[in-house]
């Protein structure tokens, strides 16, 4: 009976692409007559060859449909590829050809393909859960997560795609989702997988991968209100940040572990006496390339807002601290520290009688004070 359903498969699989194949020469064939008849007349003949095109465009998409379905992937793949010859930005092909990547087992290629598909598509809601089925495939960490954000939200979907994708700025992203609720049902307790599944991707030298989602978890704190996500992000950080500053090599998987950082400081003052400050200045200080150094650079001056956590400035030599202050007096007057109705009376560097303010969320996110 298996051998009988394996011939059958064989056999259709073997019928689409003979159809394909034969549907492809009669829409050649077609343009051909059709331009030849019509020659004289270059508007029409556009026309005609558009049309033709997307004729192919189609068969292709479909034959590449049929032979996943007949378990084929290498050949569904081949097919969809070439629809995307034909049009490269088309976004059925892009999920044709993402479909046949994860049956194949290439899930960072099919995220890519499917990340082309949502720049199309930004709004698509099957885009978007397409793509964020193909994160759960590249990396099953994220399953608790997404199982618990999905399950509160439907428009949870959406939200998770942007932060992924790293498309525009986190202050956008929560103008964006704040109707839909989406960004608020990303901000729960299950977020600490997002690290977790971070630092399991740059241990497989997915370093995309665990870029993106220390993207998302750095937006995700910018999300007001909402202690969960931000107590099990930073429970367990120091630890899983040490593994990710590890390896020389992975720069930015380091840099992308400094941003996380730099969110966290910048939500509630207080959380920077949970951060890694000796390795953050390490960083700073022996980092092999200046995007590093930056990174760090950036952390470190929302570190001296806490008074237990900017001693480390003493023991600067002045070239060094210079930037810093520089840095320190920028920010404060384009985030307007101080100056707003929920900080009034708290200047950028808090004082030790000052410390119950420190435990008061800034409403600042990852992103504010950059132009």
């Amino acid at each position: 009976a298996e051998a009988e359903v394996e011939v059958e498969a064989e056999a259709a699989a073997a019928a689409a692409g003979t159809a394909a194949a034969a549907a492809e020469e009669a829409a050649v064939e077609a343009e051909q007559e059709a331009t030849e008849e019509v020659a004289e007349t270059p508007a029409l003949v556009s026309l005609v060859r558009q049309r033709a095109q997307a004729l192919l465009l189609s068969l292709h998409c479909n034959c590449s449909a049929a032979l996943l379905r007949c378990g084929q992937p290498s050949a569904a793949r081949q097919a969809a590829g070439e629809g995307l010859v034909l049009a490269p930005t088309d976004v059925k092909a892009r999920k044709r050809r993402a479909a046949a990547l994860s049956a194949l087992g290439q899930h960072v290629a099919a995220c890519a393909d499917l990340t082309a598909a949502w720049k199309r598509a930004p709004r698509g809601a099957d885009t978007c859960k397409g793509l964020v089925n193909a994160w759960l495939q590249r990396e099953p960490l994220l399953g608790p997560f997404v199982l618990s954000v999905t399950a509160r939200c439907e428009a949870a979907y959406s939200a998770l795609c942007r932060p992924l994708v790293g498309h525009g700025k986190c202050r956008e992203w929560l103008t964006e989702q704040e109707s839909s609720g989406g960004a608020v049902a990303l901000a729960c307790a299950e977020s600490e997988c997002l690290t977790a599944a971070a630092v399991h991707l740059a241990e497989k030298r997915d370093d995309e991968g665990a870029v993106a989602l220390l993207r998302v978890s750095a937006w995700i704190l910018g999300v007001h209100e909402t202690r969960a996500a931000e107590e099990a992000l930073i429970d367990g950080w120091g630890p899983r940040f040490q593994k990710l500053s590890a390896d020389k090599s992975h720069e930015s998987v380091i840099v992308g572990a400094l941003e996380l950082c730099q969110a966290m400081a910048m939500r509630r003052i207080a959380n920077c006496a949970w951060m890694p400050e000796s390795t953050i200045l390490r960083l700073y200080k022996e980092g092999r390339s200046g995007t590093i150094r930056a990174a760090a650079e950036g952390v470190l001056v929302w570190l001296t807002r806490h008074p237990h956590t900017r001693g480390w400035m003493d023991n600067l030599d002045r070239t060094r601290a210079e930037p810093i202050v520089f840095k320190c007096r920028a920010w404060h007057g384009a985030c307007q520290i101080g100056k707003r109705h929920f900080d009034q009376g708290a200047g950028w560097a808090a004082r030790h009688n000052e410390l119950d303010k420190c435990e008061d969320e800034t409403r600042l996110c990852f992103g504010d004070g950059v132009s």
